[in-house]
């Protein structure tokens, strides 16, 4: 059986030298002579798009000296003996072919060299792609340069900011809030947060990020909590530190169903607002006990003018679809979709926007 495919299914990371592997080929010995079978799926891993044989005129000719983007490519030496130089751009190795009896799979993004040792040497090559000149890179020093740019952006961790995060931090987020990681704990009672989350106080209206360098802007139940000065502030600066292509992932009251909730609810005022512990952990409210719709001053109350148990927990903007799509259109951004849902399953009527910046 063929080795494993792995390096020609990875051409969107960086192939090494070890990714080029021979494998052995089905021979039938019989008096007639030897039949020799390359297939797809046993011996390749991927169907053949296009194939050429070549045969040099003199020994020791040297052939190939470049690299692919993409191309595939499977060597089989016909007759006499190929030596076939591998780079990745940190390492080099020389495999010799002499017989068809196994093949070299060299996958993209591995600098190839030929020579031809013998002068009735013939290879014949296996590619899973038609012949395209912009595949080519012939000048090593372009070479080096494509894979260490790829290796860099590989190694690279994603950053994902998770922007007023409140009582939501996120693992393999950076978590910013103006509350700390255990002022948190504080202001959630009934919550549990792992100690490893990283919270910290970055001004969302001045983040330290390069511009083009952030991978996602996250913001849930944010934005109706920005002062109509700070909104165009925050959706630039969101935009300036996105990369090409980055999300931005948002949600927010939707303040058309809130208002269609509040009007269909009872008028039945029960007692003053507290926001002590004792009243968070029951659910107190205005004393209706419940996060339920059903008392226009209850928990709808808190859905269009915040939970106010604390800085930062007010209600200053809202948002309908119309004007996170007209926000979009003003900045930019590519609305990816707008969802609706309901916080925590069965609370505030919410709506949920992507968008990617322009590439």
């Amino acid at each position: 059986m063929a080795s494993e495919p792995r390096a020609h299914q990875r051409t969107t990371g960086v192939i090494s030298i070890s990714d080029v592997v021979r494998v052995p080929l089905s021979q039938h010995v019989a008096n007639e002579g030897v039949l020799t079978v390359i297939q797809s799926g046993e011996h390749l891993p991927f169907k053949v798009d296009r194939c050429f044989v070549v045969t040099p005129i003199d020994p020791e000719t040297i052939r190939g000296n470049h690299a692919h983007r993409e191309l595939s490519q499977f060597l089989i030496c016909l007759t006499g003996q190929v030596d076939v130089l591998v780079d990745d751009s940190i390492g080099t190795e020389v495999h010799t072919l002499r017989d068809p009896s196994c093949g070299l799979l060299v996958p993209p993004g591995i600098w190839c060299r030929q020579t031809y040792r013998t002068r009735n040497s013939s290879l014949l090559v296996l590619c899973d792609k038609p012949f395209s000149e912009m595949d080519y890179i012939r000048d090593y020093d372009a070479f080096a340069a494509y894979i260490a740019e790829r290796r860099q952006r590989l190694d690279r961790r994603p950053i994902r900011l998770n922007l007023g995060c409140g009582g939501r931090p996120l693992p393999e987020y950076i978590n910013v809030d103006m509350d700390s990681l255990e002022q948190i704990r504080l202001r959630y009672p009934d919550q549990t947060y792992a100690d490893d989350l990283v919270v910290v106080d970055y001004d969302i209206l001045n983040l330290p990020f390069p511009d083009d360098s952030v991978d996602e802007v996250r913001a849930d139940g944010l934005i109706e909590h920005l002062p109509f000065a700070d909104e165009p502030r925050f959706f630039r600066e969101a935009v300036r530190v996105l990369r090409p292509g980055g999300l931005l992932s948002l949600t927010t009251v939707d303040f058309e169903a809130a208002i269609r909730q509040w009007l269909a609810a009872a008028d039945d005022w029960k007692d003053f607002y507290r926001n002590d512990t004792d009243a968070i952990l029951s659910r107190h409210w205005f004393g209706t006990y419940s996060y339920g719709t059903n008392n226009r001053w209850g928990y709808l109350t808190a859905t269009l003018y915040g939970s106010q148990n604390g800085a930062g927990q007010f209600h200053t903007n809202c948002y309908s679809e119309g004007k996170l799509r007209a926000i979009c259109t003003t900045l930019g951004l590519q609305v990816t979709a707008i969802d609706r849902f309901q916080w925590k399953g069965d609370r505030d009527h919410m709506l949920a926007l992507t968008a990617t910046k322009a590439r």
